[in-house]
């Protein structure tokens, strides 16, 4: 104890009020708090005239709590706080009693004091344990709370240990204790992370292995193994590089999926001979290359390494025929839009010529023109869609486009041959209302992490986006592609079907 302590902490009331609750609470923090009582210095309670409206300032002290709670006082300063908590109660039980008013006020003066103590303490913890709190920040974003409770629960004592070192002014303690406290947190926040981006394939590898992957699938296993192990090890040396392990858990996923397709399918032809497993996949390669060559005709012998060679070389061919035309198709746009705004700028200039009484009389029959054949363009759009496909909103000149059947599965980002004929729509419906421009809004539920949450409708958000360059001929230039992760959801997170509405890609057509 500090020998030079000579203050006390002012009326008997204060000592048996402290004392009765610290009874309360774990042991080992009686010298803690008998510290604080007997060796702090005085309060500087300022009393409240009693002509004041008591249940007033009882609100008054209640709403300087609830300020100093949103700003995690109570973190930093749990001692303190809590007995300007219990100030605060203590003059409401009265209140609600019907008791003295001199002993409401009183306690409201000192709940007064006691928050400005905690306010002084806070102040100074929020520089001592700066880097323990953004530990503990980042374990929290991480789910590190969820994921995890015991332990998160066991370093958020420490936590509030370190706080009541500060309130002791012991803060030689709170320093060194507090580097095992970032510690912990930072081992819980890495945790946590590879729960979310590695879990799914790890528990995928294991079941590999249980079926047998060791024996039947040793090459893939080893693959999806190592990718797991580099994975892992990037995110303990990079754990904030979210992009990069987002793109890097993806392809340790796809391995760990292609293991079990693989181990799926060695269980599958382990009763089939060499020969039939042969034909097998010949017939299969037969068939794709006499659709890529889009005949059925009787085609020469070969082997399965000249099935392969042809059936990419004609995939080549269609690739190069797709950008051409996908290039001229651009190019025929540009020149179309160009020829459009050259015929209006000559038909503007000859109007105002002719007729510049008249002008305002003409812009407004123009737009009402342009209005219903707006209308007209945005109502056949509407008809393009089922209820199913997409919901279409007009808003101002712009076409809202909502894919309902575009459904991206929990935590992917790849969009499905079965989402084609959707897409085709959007690009038909493009040209139909001739979208100058267009943007890709990807939107996700809450499963997961905010920051997962927001690169993984970005990542939604770009698919879509490729999509329409690759196959409709747009400029990569004139579509913008947006994530707003969970941030703006159309239905409750609280049911799976609101959850699955909310995984969603808005397209607005902008044709102006």
């Amino acid at each position: 104890m500090n020998a030079s302590c000579s203050q006390r902490y002012l009326g008997p009331d204060h000592i048996v009020r402290a004392h009765s609750g610290w009874l309360v609470r774990l042991i080992a923090m009686i010298a803690t708090t008998t510290w604080i009582v007997a060796c702090a210095p005085a309060l500087e309670v300022k009393p409240i005239a009693l002509s004041s409206d008591p249940t007033a300032q009882i609100k008054s002290l209640k709403e300087a709590l609830d300020t100093a709670r949103k700003n995690e006082v109570h973190l930093f300063s749990p001692t303190w706080f809590a007995r300007a908590d219990a100030s605060s109660s203590e003059a409401a039980g009265l209140r609600e009693r019907g008791g003295d008013i001199q002993t409401m006020l009183t306690a409201v003066a000192r709940g007064r004091a006691e928050l400005e103590q905690a306010n002084r303490f806070a102040g100074i913890a929020r520089t001592e344990l700066a880097e323990s709190y953004q530990a503990r920040k980042d374990a929290i974003a991480a789910g590190a709370a969820e994921l995890y409770g015991r332990d998160f629960g066991s370093v958020e004592a420490r936590f509030r240990a370190l706080g009541e070192d500060v309130e002791n002014e012991n803060l030689s303690s709170a320093r060194n204790d507090g580097k095992n406290v970032v510690q912990v947190y930072r081992e819980l926040e890495l945790r946590a992370i590879k729960e979310h981006t590695l879990g799914e394939a790890r528990r995928l590898i294991d079941t590999a292995i249980d079926n047998g992957a060791h024996r039947n699938a040793p090459r893939s296993l080893k693959e999806a193994q190592s990718s797991l192990a580099a994975t892992d090890k990037f995110i303990t040396g990079n754990p904030r590089a979210t992009q990069e392990i987002q793109a890097r858990a993806s392809d340790t996923l796809r391995r760990a999926s292609y293991l079990n397709i693989v181990l799926q399918q060695v269980k599958t032809w382990g009763g089939i001979s060499l020969e039939d497993q042969i034909r097998s996949v010949d017939s299969g390669l037969t068939k794709i290359d006499a659709t890529l060559a889009g005949d059925s005709q009787d085609r020469q012998v070969q082997t399965l390494d000249q099935h392969m060679d042809d059936i990419q070389q004609r995939v080549r061919v269609l690739v190069d025929n797709q950008r051409f035309l996908n290039s001229e198709l651009s190019s025929l746009q540009e020149q179309r839009r160009r020829e459009v705004a050259e015929t209006l700028k000559r038909e503007t200039e000859y109007q105002a010529t002719i007729a510049k009484s008249s002008a305002e009389e003409a812009r407004a029959a123009a737009a009402l023109e342009n209005e219903k054949d707006l209308a007209a363009r945005f109502a056949r759009v509407q008809q393009m869609f089922s209820k199913n496909e997409a919901e279409v909103y007009r808003q101002g000149n712009d076409l809202l486009i909502r894919l309902k059947g575009l459904n991206f599965e929990v935590g992917k980002a790849y969009v499905l041959p079965e989402h084609y004929p959707l897409l085709t729509k959007v690009m038909q419906a493009s040209r139909i209302v001739d979208a100058g421009s267009m943007t890709v809004e990807g939107h996700t539920d809450t499963s997961g992490t905010a920051a997962v949450n927001q690169v993984l409708s970005q990542e939604r958000a770009a698919v879509v986006k490729a999509y329409l360059v690759n196959n409709g001929g747009f400029s990569a230039e004139l579509i913008n592609a947006i994530g707003f992760g969970p941030d703006k959801p159309i239905a409750a997170n609280t049911t799976a079907d609101g959850r699955r509405l909310n995984r969603r890609t808005d397209v607005i057509l902008n044709t102006r």
